[in-house]
């Protein structure tokens, strides 16, 4: 191997295992996600000098440190968004995983079937890259056409199901409790995906006509020519007014718990045995206060009553006398007289 060779390939050295991964993605080579960093390294300078040899020219700008340094940088913002495409069976939903790796597809301009092929493998983890073999076999992943591994695992992890069952589920399922107006549709368009419907709005907007709220229920049922975004505006609104009819009340209850929480702790303590023998007053101490009370205002009806004065007289007089409410002075009045 001479000097200029080494040279070369030695900025792969500097590369982590996922950037190696993602540099023999880039040239179609698949990797093995149990396979040691030092194998894929090695892969990875066997490849370049492979491909040197054959085609010297167009390869000097990959081989190129500095060109590399490029390379890596601006492929390791491409590995951010990668990271996140990677898929484990059992845990991850495969369709939904096709469909984003079909974006970055996009994104990244990758239309060489081998390339996509490579990179959907490399994303698999170990468990997922078995099962990928099973379905192929007796053929080996890489020399699988990318369509069939799509279709063939779409088999193995979501068998399919009979339509009518799919249509079952959808008539089946009804409004949770606490589940928002939005959450119940969206649950019932996802339900519908796969049922295969004439209408798929026309069914969802009927099977929501069931939806928990009754005064929702009745909105829904004036309306003529309904259709499901029409439901979805009204059902929304008197959602959305409930809650905001619920956020007001919610002080005023608070007011009222605390209001009743201290009438109870006064007549706790009001009851209690220490508060009676600290603060109350012996009946017999409370007769004889009342009597002296009683003793005073006749004292004083007398003295009023003696002199000549009018029956009007008398009252605002003896109001300012005994100092007491009106009508109690004008029954005692009346009583004396």
């Amino acid at each position: 191997m001479s000097m200029d060779e080494n040279q070369k390939t030695a900025w792969i050295q500097k590369l982590s295992k996922i950037q190696v991964r993602k540099e023999l993605s880039d040239r179609a080579i698949v990797s093995r996600e149990e396979e040691t960093l030092d194998t894929l390294r090695a892969r990875l300078r066997e490849e370049i000098r492979s491909t040197a040899a054959v085609a010297p020219q167009q390869q000097t700008s990959q081989t190129d440190g500095s060109s590399s340094a490029n390379e890596s940088e601006a492929g390791r913002s491409k590995m951010e968004y990668r990271s996140q495409l990677d898929f484990k069976i059992g845990v991850d939903n495969w369709e939904q995983f096709i469909e984003r790796i079909d974006l970055y597809f996009m994104a990244n301009n990758i239309t060489n079937e081998a390339k996509k092929r490579a990179i959907l493998l490399t994303n698999a983890n170990a468990e997922t890259y078995v099962a990928i073999r099973k379905v192929c076999a007796p053929k080996k992943p890489a020399k699988t056409a990318l369509a069939d591994i799509v279709e063939k695992m779409t088999q193995y992890v979501k068998p399919k199901v009979s339509v009518q069952v799919l249509r079952d589920r959808v008539r089946q399922r009804v409004q949770l409790e606490n589940e928002t107006v939005g959450q119940y549709i969206a649950a019932l368009q996802e339900l519908s995906r796969d049922c295969k419907f004439d209408n798929v709005g026309e069914t969802v907007k009927d099977q929501f006509l069931g939806i928990r709220d009754r005064n929702i229920k009745v909105a829904l049922f004036r309306e003529e020519n309904l259709t499901l975004a029409t439901a979805t505006t009204i059902a929304a609104a008197y959602e959305i007014a409930d809650r905001s009819v619920d956020e007001i009340k919610t002080p005023e209850r608070e007011e009222r718990k605390d209001a009743s929480e201290d009438s109870n702790e006064v007549n706790r303590l009001g009851s209690s045995k220490t508060y009676q023998q600290k603060y109350a007053k012996p009946r017999g101490r409370q007769r004889d206060e009342r009597k002296k009370d009683s003793s005073k205002i006749t004292a004083a009806t007398k003295t009023i009553t003696g002199r000549s004065l009018g029956a009007a007289g008398r009252k605002d007089i003896m109001l300012e006398t005994v100092g007491i409410k009106r009508e109690s002075v004008i029954t005692v009045v009346r009583e004396d007289i």
